[in-house]
């Protein structure tokens, strides 16, 4: 009863931890997505007002919080404020034309987003009525010919009334100024990963051209209390109720973010509706975000409103929490299959001991029935004691799991996410609630198996128990219901339609086809398992019957008896076979999944970046000689090789041709830097960028430039080695390049030839790669012949580069640092290690993967736990046999060799099918479970559904693989030996005390 009852506590572990394991890596993941950048949790509030003033402020406040803080309530934080004025001019002139913008933010929570800042943040107060502290760029400084404290005396610009509408025929107000000295403070650069708290804004000076001559407008930073005070100021001193814009309006800006604390996967469909709802109401109240009203007579001065936000959804692009609601659908789906592949193996496990038990106490239940014991009276006894153990299992197994799923979230879950545990710290009784259902789920089918089980035995006698033991004739239920020809219909349809759906690729949208196709192509397999489980069950007489015929060719009787014995009564082996089949086969698919979706992970963060670091780099002086610019990144520690080139699009082929990516690369350093999809392809690759070098001098005089094609410029275009291509390059004086083909390859590292750019519009069919030195000098010497005073030099310039580095952190730390520095800076910059440890760490990943790590532990400890028992009783109750065995002349090592021949079939057998199965999962399964989190990594939604069908999962059988089988075998090994030796030697008077009934 005690393993019984350990089996029950692990069904009910499992049953209790899955959901609430789900619930708290979902959440992380929810979190994640809030977390990862400042506006993915973001609502901005815009409004343009036409008069400035503290009560003007306030009341456009108002209007907004009226609408978010009932919509969403503790979700959303207080908002930062900041608005923009242009009435602000230079008070001393200058020899160039110059204009002014002020961004008045909250200086002391813009800190903390500020780069490299030297000096102090904008003060909120200043002794004097008209001294503001500023803040600058440091090439604003350079071009205003300021440091840190010296002053810049400014204008405020603005009337004191507000201006009379396009109809009226009241006079304009003189337009007034305050002259305000500005001290500056500090200067600051912006980082580009903050650029999103900005809002885009780096506060460099901009200059436009208008008619010959340059206009620059600069950029102050002020604290906007401060700002506020002054124009309070000059507002007491024109006794208006506010001060009006010269220029038609002031900018106001709320930054509303929601609290990612107090999101969670359970409150995820509210919070969605709240903001819909918000969007609704924000519609219905403004409409267009225009007051087609003269609003500039009127307090607030209000003349336009705005409410925008990624959260929101709009007509053709979901809000960035739909778009996770969608990934969680796709994640679910295979972690519901997988939990009940693993329930459906533990409860096969309760039926084992349960039919154990029964079994072991077969005899005694038939005396009792020969002795007036009433069929109900042994059951109830009986099942009594399995209610018991299944009350003991729920009041064990809950707080448990509880305690296991957040011991385990703990150590796998990145430190950022751990937040997520609160879903169970918050409310412990509420997290036990959360598992108690599918636990009582769990114990009633645990109670319906038992009851079975003790029904038919409770109904037996002893003649009914002599003739079972002599030879079983009674067909089994799934023969009797034919349940191997139900799985196998199931699985065949399961696969016909997932075919059925995959060739409707082009018809069927990306998301519907993986929420159907998905959880067919998981529950088809499952279903093939249980059809050829129960095959083997058809077929395991007849493979009885075939071994018997070959072992009584031989002279010995042991495997003989053995044979016959399990012929005899096959109903244990079959269950011990099958019980240890499902443990391999599950142990084998999850070593197999987490080798595949780790190679998975890769493929992808190569795919798209195509070497380790990669971005844009632009200076104020061309750049065409590559192997300085490398050189200068290959001088930072931790970057191994680096490779510089020219990257835009072009248009390949005879006519219209098709749009290509255009490298034009050091072909030198290009194949160290970049990182090929495969040795074989990198080999190749390197070959050919070889003979590019190769033929610099020839190809320079006559005019034709060796390329490198891939396989879908080759097949699109008809192309092939020695094929001649016209490359064309809109925007230059020499557009049209003759090219002739040295080598195609699969694909071009860095050419993204799979996923529409953004996500949307058309796929770019294929890439070509050529060498840029070769480039630049053929198109010099034909930009020469064209040349006749009428054409600017116009070659292009290296604006691309490619880094490989070192993966330790401490060398990556570096190599991010240097790059953020003027001389080293890359723009649109991808990180393949981010976006590894992004991929990594994405818990919906972890989802599966921990479920699968649990559940394989699981059940093979079950497995070896209830083959060892079964073997282990089935002996203990044939000690009698042995014994006579014994009597009659056996000696004690052919009674071992029979039982061992006996376990051997059993557990060879077991393995054997164990492994078949796996490979059944992991080749059918594995693909459509191999999906990650690719919200952080590509453009939006569309995205995560394409790249499951654009990147075909391999298959990859690790080397752990085998260690793992062969530690299994010597484990069955090692317990068969001991079970063999401990009940192969009873005492022949212990054994042959016959029961005196």
């Amino acid at each position: 009863m005690g393993i019984i009852a350990l089996g029950m506590i692990a069904a009910v572990l499992i049953a209790g931890s899955i959901p609430l394991f789900s619930d708290v890596m979902s959440t992380a993941g929810l979190r994640t997505t809030l977390r990862s950048t400042p506006d993915d949790s973001e609502i901005v509030a815009t409004s343009n007002v036409a008069a400035l003033s503290a009560a003007s402020i306030t009341a456009v406040h108002d209007q907004f919080q009226s609408l978010i803080k009932p919509s969403l309530g503790s979700f959303v934080l207080d908002p930062e404020f900041s608005f923009v004025s242009g009435d602000l001019s230079f008070a001393t002139p200058s020899k160039e034309s110059r204009s002014l913008v002020v961004s008045a933010v909250n200086t002391a929570h813009a800190a903390s987003h500020l780069a490299h800042l030297k000096g102090q943040v904008a003060a909120t107060t200043n002794a004097q009525a008209n001294t503001i502290d500023v803040m600058v760029t440091p090439l604003t400084a350079q071009r205003l010919g300021v440091k840190i404290g010296s002053t810049i005396p400014l204008y405020l610009n603005y009337y004191a009334k507000p201006l009379p509408g396009p109809y009226s025929d009241l006079p304009s107000p003189p337009q007034q100024k305050f002259l305000i000295t500005g001290r500056v403070s500090g200067f600051f650069d912006i980082d580009p990963a903050n650029s999103a708290y900005w809002h885009g804004n780096n506060f460099q000076p901009t200059s436009i051209s208008s008619q010959g001559r340059l206009t620059y407008t600069y950029n102050l930073m002020v604290s906007e209390d401060r700002l506020v005070s002054i124009v309070e100021h000059v507002r007491t001193l024109n006794k208006s109720d506010a001060v009006f814009s010269t220029l038609g309006a002031y900018s106001f800006l709320w930054s509303y973010h929601l609290n990612p604390t107090m999101a969670t996967v359970g409150n995820l469909d509210n919070l969605i509706n709240q903001l819909a709802s918000l969007q609704s109401q924000y519609q219905a109240n403004y409409g267009d975000s225009t007051f087609v009203q003269d609003a500039a007579n009127n307090f607030p001065y209000v003349s336009k409103m705005d409410l925008a936000s990624s959260l929101f959804s709009y007509s053709d692009t979901p809000s960035n929490l739909e778009r996770f609601r969608s990934r969680i659908s796709v994640a679910q789906i295979p972690a519901a299959v997988l939990t009940i592949m693993i329930m459906v193996l533990i409860l096969f496990f309760v039926s084992l001991m349960t039919n154990l038990l029964v079994d072991r106490q077969s005899e005694a239940i038939a005396v009792l029935r020969s002795r007036g014991a009433s069929s109900s009276q042994i059951f109830w006894a009986l099942m009594t004691q399995c209610i018991g153990l299944g009350i003991v299992a729920l009041l064990i197994g809950l707080p448990l799991s509880v305690f296991l799923i957040f011991s385990i979230s703990g150590r796998i879950l990145p430190q950022a996410s751990r937040d997520a545990l609160n879903v169970i710290t918050n409310n412990p009784v509420a997290a036990l609630e959360q598992g108690i259902w599918y636990a009582l789920a769990v114990i009633l089918v645990v109670w319906l198996t038992m009851s079975l089980s003790i029904f038919g035995a409770s109904r037996s006698d002893v003649l009914a128990i002599r003739r079972q033991s002599a030879r079983s004739n009674k067909r089994p239920l799934w023969q009797r219901l034919n349940l191997d020809v139900i799985a196998a219909i199931i699985a065949l349809g399961g696969y016909g339609v997932s075919y059925y759906l995959t060739s409707l690729s082009d018809v069927i949208q990306g998301d519907a086809k993986t929420l159907i196709a998905t959880p067919l192509s998981i529950i088809a397999p499952f279903f093939l398992i249980i059809g050829l489980m129960f095959l083997f069950l058809r077929v395991f007489p007849l493979l009885l019957r075939l071994m018997s015929s070959v072992v009584t060719r031989g002279r010995g009787a042991v495997s003989m008896l053995a044979l016959a014995q399990i012929g005899r009564t096959p109903r244990q082996a079959i269950r011990m076979t099958l019980l240890l089949a499902l443990a391999t086969a599950f142990a084998l698919f999850t070593l197999v999944y987490m080798a595949t979706q780790a190679q998975h992970i890769q493929d992808i963060s190569i795919y798209q970046v195509g070497a380790d670091i990669s971005g844009e780099t632009y200076s104020q002086i061309n750049q065409h000689d590559p192997t300085k610019l490398t050189s200068r990144y290959t001088s930072i520690p931790g970057i191994i090789a680096a490779s510089s080139g020219y990257q835009t699009q072009a248009i390949g082929g005879r006519g219209g041709g098709i749009t290509m990516e255009l490298r034009a690369v050091d072909a030198s350093s290009f194949g160290s830097a970049v990182i090929w999809p495969s040795q074989q392809e990198a080999q190749k690759g390197n070959a050919l960028l070889t003979q590019l070098i190769s033929r610099r001098q020839l190809s320079g005089k006559l005019g034709v430039l060796p390329v490198i094609i891939d396989t879908n410029t080759a097949n699109s275009l008809l192309l092939h080695t020695n094929s001649t291509l016209t490359v064309r390059i809109s925007g230059l004086n020499v557009s049209d390049m003759s090219c002739v083909v040295i080598g195609v390859v699969p694909h071009i590292p860095t050419v993204n030839d799979r996923i529409a750019i953004g996500g949307k519009g058309s796929v770019i069919p294929g890439g070509v790669l050529m060498d840029y030195s070769t480039y630049t000098t053929v198109y010099t010497n034909k930009l020469h012949k064209l040349n006749k005073g009428f054409f600017v030099p116009d070659v292009p310039a290296i604006n691309h580069i490619w880094l490989h580095t070192k993966s330790d952190d401490a060398s990556l730390i570096s190599i991010r640092t240097a790059l953020k520095k003027t001389q080293y800076v890359l723009t649109n910059m991808q990180d393949r290690w981010q976006i590894l440890a992004s991929l990594n760490t994405d818990p919906l990943y972890l989802i599966l993967t921990g479920l699968m790590i649990v559940g394989t532990i699981t059940a093979l400890l079950l497995a070896l736990i209830g083959d060892l028992l079964a073997s282990w009783l089935s002996a203990r109750m044939r000690l009698t046999n042995f014994a006579i065995l014994r009597a009659i002349g056996t000696t004690p090592r052919e009674v071992a060799s029979m039982l061992t021949w006996e376990q051997a079939i059993v557990y060879s057998i077991g393995l054997l099918l164990g492994v078949g199965f796996g490979l059944v999962l992991a080749n059918t399964m594995i693909p459509a479970l191999s999906f990650t989190d690719l919200n952080s990594t590509l453009a939006n939604n569309d995205q995560l559904y394409s790249l499951q069908s654009a990147f075909p999962t391999h298959i990859i059988f690790p080397s752990t693989l085998i260690w793992g089988l062969i530690a299994l075998i010597g484990l069955y090994a090692i317990a068969l030996v001991t079970m063999v030796g401990v009940v192969s030697r009873p005492t022949l008077g212990q054994a042959l005390r016959l029961n005196e009934d």
